[in-house]
């Protein structure tokens, strides 16, 4: 269903997928990208909307598109490259 998410295991530290359309996918690390040595891991908040860090790097993203909404990152969140044939999604760099 469209809207919707989840986090498969990869990446860095996790991944979020975000499904844009019935046939589209958005896929991104759940790394923060503010200060990478700390290991911050996103999760995606009560609005389902937000992907945030509030304990380590206070930072907040878009699940749509990765982008910035609260800094202090300046980067946005690692975005994998998505293909799906109808039945099997296929995340890949």
């Amino acid at each position: 269903m469209p809207g919707g998410w989840l986090y498969p295991s990869g990446g860095s530290l996790g991944i979020i997928v975000y499904r844009s359309s019935t046939e589209t996918f958005a896929a991104f690390d759940r790394h923060c990208p503010y200060q990478t040595a700390d290991l911050c891991r996103v999760f995606v908040d009560e609005s389902e909307l937000i992907a945030r860090d509030t304990l380590c790097c206070g930072s907040a993203f878009l699940i749509n598109d990765g982008s910035v909404v609260q800094g202090p990152a300046a980067l946005n969140l690692q975005r994998y490259n998505t293909t799906f044939n109808g039945t099997t999604l296929r995340i890949f760099n």
